[in-house]
């Protein structure tokens, strides 16, 4: 039987989860992208049939709790062009503003959609000082201390300006049709929210 996927609109135990992150704790939240539901008009929470995305929990709420950055852990550690193919080549990392171009050439499928598209949903909320402040890295378990230090994974994010109002080369700025040519060779899941205003990271497949 098929039943829908909606995007979360919101987290129900969001100030359970901001007091804890507050008094310092590890948050586990989300779990296979929570329970969905609704508040009916009397106030009870109804039930629904359908299937919340994990990623798309995690990046609404790394936003609701104020989260600069989002680690994403899934069975590869790059994002790939060529996927599949001999010519395959990771992306290390691209401007968010290239999300909606990788998937619609192919570079980008299945489950690793969601992950990107949520992503780049983060990274626009917000004024832009906040903005700017935010970033979101894919890799697997084994390159997650790495992809943390900026050494590892494919961050996406929006281009670093300059004090002279130069495009700075933190991230990817040229258009997706010359990044391409110039990218370098190379369980259960669950929703981990750390330090507010920090990062939040996420694991699925």
């Amino acid at each position: 039987r098929v039943v829908p996927s909606p995007v979360p609109q919101g987290i129900v135990e969001l100030k359970e989860i901001q007091r804890f992150l507050n008094e310092g704790y590890v948050v586990v939240a989300g779990v296979g992208g929570g329970s969905p539901g609704y508040f009916g008009e009397n106030g009870a929470w109804r039930d629904v049939e359908a299937v919340i995305d994990k990623d798309w929990t995690l990046n609404v709420m790394a936003d609701a709790v104020g989260s600069e950055k989002v680690a994403i852990v899934t069975g590869r550690p790059y994002l790939v062009t060529g996927f599949g193919t001999a010519s395959e080549q990771p992306i290390r990392q691209v401007d968010a503003a290239a999300v909606e171009p990788l998937i619609a050439e192919g570079h980008v499928q299945g489950g690793m959609i969601p992950k990107v598209r949520s992503s780049k949903w983060f990274l626009e909320q917000g004024d832009e000082a906040a903005r700017e402040r935010r970033s979101v890295v894919i890799t697997d378990g084994e390159h997650l201390r790495e992809a943390l230090e900026g050494r590892a994974g494919t961050r996406i994010g929006w281009p670093v300006v300059k004090d002279g109002g130069d495009k700075g080369t933190a991230l990817q700025t040229l258009p997706l049709s010359d990044i391409l040519p110039l990218l370098p060779s190379a369980g259960p899941i669950l929703q981990h929210i750390l330090s507010p205003a920090e990062i939040a990271v996420g694991s699925g497949v």
